[in-house]
């Protein structure tokens, strides 16, 4: 009897001290975010959102109707993608990064899409060509329908990285 009630105890320490362990685990990422990590977060952060990838572009991503665009309003989205080989441009907080890395991950998607199907069409301007809506139809429908849904991924992705940063920053995340 003695016997069995110290094993069901033993059972009962050994699965609290599994959830204290996986209560650490999940709450450390809040909290084991040191001041000094912190501050070169915030500082990639700004940087990102106020000269990397300003929401000038952005808007003009979201506005943009690929029959006729300047291709130089969107060179801030196009370099954007490099910052995924540079190892200074790694947030230390988990989710900044997976999301950075998401909007990375849309843009190469993209241009995937943009790079090879878009011509100068006009002194810099460029755009689907026109005469693809007679000679290619439905290449022109699928070209323009996958560059405006890649673009409201990429758009999306940036709201949702700036929600998660200003959480981060104000010790709501």
């Amino acid at each position: 009897m003695i016997y069995q009630c110290l094993q069901v105890n033993v059972w009962i320490i050994l699965l609290l001290g599994l959830v204290i362990i996986l209560l650490l685990f999940i709450l450390c990422e809040r909290y084991c975010y040191s001041e000094n990590d912190r501050k070169e977060d915030n500082w990639l952060f700004n940087r990102i959102k106020d000269e990397l990838l300003p929401l000038s572009a952005i808007d003009y991503l979201r506005e943009v109707d690929f029959g006729y665009f300047f291709f130089d309003k969107l060179e801030p989205v196009y370099s954007f993608e490099h910052l995924k080989k540079k190892p200074h441009t790694k947030f230390f907080h988990s989710k900044l990064e997976r999301q950075k890395n998401r909007i990375i991950d849309d843009i190469t998607s993209y241009k995937e899409i943009i790079l090879p199907n878009t011509f100068a069409t006009e002194p810099d301007g460029f755009g689907v060509p026109i005469d693809w809506k007679d000679s290619h139809p439905e290449k022109y429908r699928y070209v323009k329908q996958e560059l405006n849904e890649r673009a409201n991924r990429i758009c999306a992705d940036y709201d949702k990285f700036i929600k998660i940063g200003r959480g981060v920053f104000k010790g709501i995340e």
